[in-house]
């Protein structure tokens, strides 16, 4: 009993001694802040539902240019998906870097596994954004633009 009081104890004042350092902490800008949520594709029109959601992941960083990180998931035609979206110089440009997109496996009908594959394809070749409102977001790729509402 005294073993666990005294670890306990231990605990507690080491707690106590640590001092937090709040400066490495980069505060995200408004403008990640509005990135953040629910988005619907609404430009290339299609007859089907498509969502991406966008989580930044906090970042720890002694620089103001680190990269800020997005978990990125969403509703595709048939699917549901999931990558990360990763904005190397955030302070610097408007660049954008999709990772590999994984999904569920589910299949459906021919013309929306199509529609499926192309969105894929075009949100991973995503190179840059552009919030055009508060509630548009542009995502540009090698073949146009993928234009989302909140």
């Amino acid at each position: 009993m005294k073993t666990i009081l005294l670890f306990a104890a231990s605990l507690v004042a080491m707690a106590f001694s640590c001092e937090r350092n709040d400066e490495t902490v980069v505060a995200l800008s408004a403008s990640t802040a509005k990135l953040d949520g629910t988005w619907k594709l609404v430009e290339p029109a299609t007859p089907y539902t498509i969502t991406l959601e966008l989580n930044a992941i906090p970042v720890n960083a002694t620089v103001l240019t680190a990269a800020r990180v997005y978990e990125a998931t969403g509703k595709a035609p048939v699917n549901s998906y999931f990558t990360k979206l990763t904005q190397p110089k955030p302070a610097e440009s408007d660049q954008v870097v999709v990772d590999g997109i994984g999904s569920t496996k589910i299949a459906g009908p021919t013309e929306a596994m199509q529609a499926e594959q192309t969105y894929f394809t075009n949100l991973k070749n995503v190179t840059r954004y552009e919030l055009t409102t508060q509630n548009r977001l542009r995502l540009y790729h090698s073949g146009g633009m993928l234009v989302y509402e909140k």
